[in-house]
């Protein structure tokens, strides 16, 4: 089973999930490292014989110190880089982080709401015997696939993992597909109240915009007096969705033939994936009655709406629906 840390590290809740690969797995560089001892013995042996120099043991013990030092750094780097090799399972993300090598450190983290398959296999008698296995996760996001090797028990890794996801896509799910709540709140009242923004240089951006028409979101970052993290966090505030992350993002042929081109760019949308549930998940900018409906009638399934970085999507609808001098229309 999973170890259930109870840390007070900041960065984990306390019922996050750590799985490492088994023990077991070191048992290949152990039986390497015993055979270098091995062979490194016979050569000392050999040199023992064979030599006939001046100070003959002090080059032995030189030479055999240098092995033993080379050959227990092999094992400690193996070590190192099998501790270093873990997931973290929290409730609303997987994260897999690995030492590739001692000046390389490689970390992916994606909501659990983008995992679209999990599945594991053991496959020889070792495995079989020490009960291990691989646990691959088949995600939306631009890494694919991820795979952790040598988990104890791949199979309650599975089951545990995926009740994890079905419980973030049921709460998304729930959130924002039965209904639509309509915005009551202004997303200048939302930044005041969180005191991102005064009541000054709020009324100075909504006289701006009026003379403009441009975004009140855009006038404040471009006047440097709020950042974009804290417009995401405000309008998700505001529209009650949950924001996501689409740096890494691949979709699939499949889902982008949920929507048309002409809906995509008429609200600066993208389809993301489809979940366990068939719920399609559609990163949006903004949000409207006129916007629910259309999408919903466009796709003819359940969809869920997550609020995403507008200059990410831009680009993302470039890449997946060119229509060539046209521009997204909010």
């Amino acid at each position: 089973m999973p170890e259930i840390i109870t840390t007070n590290h900041h960065e984990y809740s306390k019922n996050s999930l750590f799985y490492r690969p088994h023990p077991v797995s070191l048992l290949v560089p152990t039986l390497i490292a015993l055979g270098l001892l091995i062979a490194l013995v016979f050569t000392i042996s050999a040199m023992a014989f064979a030599l006939n120099l001046v100070h003959r043991d002090s080059w032995l013990v030189l030479f055999s110190g240098l092995g033993l030092m080379a050959i227990w750094s092999y094992w400690v780097m193996q070590w190192i880089f099998w501790y270093f090799d873990i997931w973290v399972v929290t409730q609303e993300k997987l994260i897999d982080s690995q030492l590739v090598n001692f000046f390389r450190h490689r970390r992916i983290e994606f909501p659990l709401r983008q995992v679209q398959d999990i599945t594991y296999n053991t496959t020889g008698l070792l495995a079989s015997l020490f009960k291990c296995g691989d646990v691959i996760v088949q995600t939306a996001s631009k890494q694919g696939v991820v795979r952790l090797m040598w988990i104890y028990r791949p199979q309650e890794a599975v089951e545990v993992i995926s009740a994890l996801v079905k419980q973030a896509t049921d709460e998304l799910y729930g959130a924002h597909e039965f209904s639509h709540l309509p915005v009551k709140v202004k997303l200048g009242e939302v930044l005041v109240g969180r005191n991102l923004l005064s009541e000054d240089n709020l009324t100075a951006a909504l006289a701006e915009q009026h003379l403009t028409r441009e975004k009140l979101g855009q006038i404040l970052i471009r006047k440097e007096l709020i950042t974009k993290g804290d417009l995401l966090s405000a309008l998700s505030a505001q529209y009650q969705v949950p924001q996501i992350d689409l740096t890494y993002t691949d979709i699939s042929q499949d889902v982008l033939n949920c929507l048309t081109a002409e809906v995509a760019h008429k609200y600066g949308i993208i389809p993301l994936h489809k979940n366990t549930n068939g719920v399609l998940e559609v990163a949006i900018t903004t949000l409207s009655d006129d916007l629910v409906r259309e999408v919903r009638e466009a796709c003819g399934s359940p969809v869920s709406f997550m609020l995403g970085d507008e200059s990410i999507i831009q680009g993302l609808l470039q890449k997946y629906y060119p229509l060539p001098n046209q521009s997204a229309r909010v």
